[in-house]
């Protein structure tokens, strides 16, 4: 794989991934940019054959090296299948009216901050609003509702994780740490840190697009995957029943089941202003971070 010189999104639109079959060994897929992304209603309108199938080509998929910072199913049934759709992206005076078009309150806007991972925050952000590939959250530790991309609806406050800085101590171990901003200065002297490498951190602002997104709660999407299961028995043998709550992402499997069933949205039914977003035509994106 050629190595990345320019930015995340550059580098994908000169990227072609070979992926061989593992099953036979023969035939070579080759996925390129250029086809038209699934969304979670084509993936809906599927036969029970045919999630089946899709679901056991994603077990051997090859993924790009940016898209694999951590084992996780939903994100090579996502690269398998397509969805690939990107957000609407507006500037900051664009996206207040669409706000005002659509009658979408203050308090419905969203935000996404961000951590470094494998990448930069800002990396990982551009990626979501920019790259021609879909980029799932939630690899690291367990998740409540299912992979996607975390947010928020908080009316655009900042749910700031902290500052993060990646340093080494006087015993030579590399540590990533999160520390509110107002005590960044006196935890690093305290301590003797002397530190290499700064990220910020990243936001992303966003509202749900009302003609895009299918939104589903958390409990009625475990209501719904039982009679899922019984109409599709090769696809749930497949994938095997919905179950995900709080496990880890290389078991969760209820963002697939959810795009199964037509839904790019899932909403937390015990924390409504939670959603994690596996479609990301599901929403509206501001350019700047800030309101």
């Amino acid at each position: 794989m050629e190595q990345m010189t320019g930015s995340i999104n550059e580098f994908v639109k000169k990227l072609e991934v070979r992926i061989d079959n593992a099953k036979n060994g023969a035939s070579i897929i080759r996925y390129t940019n250029d086809k038209p992304p699934a969304t979670a209603t084509t993936i809906a309108s599927m036969t029970d054959e045919e999630l089946a199938e899709l679901v056991r080509k994603s077990r051997s998929i090859r993924l790009p090296r940016f898209l694999n910072d951590g084992e996780n199913i939903t994100q090579r049934f996502v690269y398998t299948a397509r969805l690939n759709s990107k957000p609407i992206v507006l500037h900051k005076e664009q996206f207040q009216q669409f706000l005002h078009d659509n009658n979408i309150p203050k308090k419905q806007i969203m935000t996404r901050r961000l951590r470094p991972s494998t990448i930069s925050s800002k990396e990982i952000a551009d990626m979501f609003k920019y790259n021609d590939y879909n980029y799932i959250g939630g690899k690291k530790g367990g998740t409540g509702i299912g992979c996607g991309a975390y947010f928020a609806m908080n009316g655009g406050a900042d749910s700031i994780y902290g500052q993060w800085f990646c340093f080494r101590s006087k015993y030579n171990g590399k540590y990533n740490i999160h520390i509110p901003g107002n005590r960044v200065g006196s935890f690093l002297k305290d301590r003797g840190i002397k530190v290499n490498k700064y990220d910020p951190g990243a936001t992303i602002i966003a509202a749900y697009n009302p003609s895009k997104a299918r939104i589903i709660g958390y409990k009625e999407l475990c209501e719904k995957a039982i009679e899922f299961e019984k109409s599709h028995p090769l696809f749930a043998k497949e994938i095997g029943p919905m179950h995900g709550f709080f496990l880890s992402p290389q078991d969760d499997n209820i963002s697939i089941y959810a795009l199964a069933m037509g839904y790019n949205a899932i909403q937390n039914s015990y924390k409504p202003y939670e959603y994690q977003i596996i479609d990301r035509s599901a929403v509206v994106c501001q350019v700047e971070e800030e309101l």
